[in-house]
């Protein structure tokens, strides 16, 4: 069960038959409102959307760490053991 710490907000939704008919198998299936599966979908959503912008930072970012040594001066210790 995901912990919600915000006041919940009302929205209605549009769906068609075979999105509803889905909706009310699932609701069956887990014995959950349809409520708590469309936000474990949007919360679902939000994680792969904040992974995905992550990693594009970090692509546009990697010809900087190609060629900055700055940034790069600590990996000549990788695998060194430290006490």
């Amino acid at each position: 069960m995901l912990v919600v710490k915000d006041k919940k907000k009302r929205f209605n939704i549009i769906l068609d038959k075979s999105q509803y008919d889905f909706l009310e198998s699932i609701k069956k299936e887990r014995s959950i409102s349809a409520s708590e599966i469309i936000r474990e979908l949007v919360n679902d959503l939000q994680k792969k959307e904040h992974k995905s912008a992550l990693k594009s930072a970090a692509l546009s970012l990697m010809d900087e760490y190609k060629t900055n040594k700055e940034l790069t001066a600590f990996t000549a210790l990788d695998g060194e053991k430290f006490l």
